[in-house]
């Protein structure tokens, strides 16, 4: 009751003949003279047909929204921790002497690692799932990408 519209919230109850009636129950404050909250005024409003299925569309809209926030959570606590694991051995890496094509190699596992934490960062669960999800764009020779391809395809 903090805003100037009246609060509504889908109420359901079983009536005396045992069936259930979808409703909405409507808040409003009741104000004095000097503008300070003093009542309330409540106002039970019966769903139509329509309204009763927009409740129903609307309850089966939530409900999805929120197993796909939980799915979306799963998942990303099963990639952070393979991930981290990705960093720390690339991390140790880096301090051991290296080949110029080796840490060229570390240097783009730290850019795809980079890539992976922002979309599993990222909380915008819309974005991800329309596959809108922005990512860092970053160049790289053609003689490098041979040479990837090649190693490989030799290591393997």
């Amino acid at each position: 009751m903090t805003g100037q519209e009246p609060e509504k919230l889908s109420f359901g109850f079983f009536s005396r003949k045992g069936k259930y009636v979808d409703c909405l129950l409507c808040v409003s404050k009741k104000l004095d003279q000097e503008g300070a909250v003093n009542g309330v005024f409540c106002f039970l409003q019966l769903a139509s047909q329509e309204l009763q299925q927009a409740l129903h569309v609307q309850r089966l809209s939530e409900q999805t929204a929120q197993k796909r926030l939980k799915t979306l959570a799963y998942i990303k606590r099963q990639v952070r921790n393979p991930l981290s694991g990705m960093i720390f051995s690339r991390k140790m890496m880096e301090s051991t002497e290296l080949r110029a094509e080796q840490k060229q190699l570390l240097h783009t596992s730290a850019q795809c690692q980079r890539q992976l934490s922002r979309i599993i960062e990222d909380s915008d669960l819309d974005s991800i799932i329309e596959g809108y999800e922005y990512c860092l764009v970053s160049l790289f020779p053609i003689y490098f990408v041979h040479f990837i391809i090649l190693y490989s395809m030799f290591t393997n």
